[in-house]
């Protein structure tokens, strides 16, 4: 392969990732930010991003927040229809 073309590759993989994380950090910090006072006042006894805590919200999820869970929804956390079974 080409040396400039390898390198444009890695260029733009390198861009592709970095872009990547950066969104998923985004729609982490937005489920954090509108699930905050659900996690301390349902599910607070649990660590954060654990397996546990996952159950623990899907157990309650009647009881969280509209903003909650709208914000799980559109992070893609949960399916649209927890924002109809409420």
């Amino acid at each position: 392969m080409n040396p400039i073309k390898t390198l444009q590759t890695i260029v733009v993989s390198a861009a592709v990732l970095a872009f990547a994380a950066t969104s998923a950090d985004a729609y982490s910090q937005k489920v954090k930010n509108a699930c905050s006072a659900d996690f301390a006042g349902l599910c607070g006894s649990y660590k954060q991003n654990s397996p546990q805590l996952r159950r623990c919200f899907e157990s309650k999820r009647r009881m969280l927040s509209r903003g909650c869970v709208d914000a799980l929804v559109r992070a893609g956390e949960v399916p649209a229809r927890y924002q109809r079974d409420r």
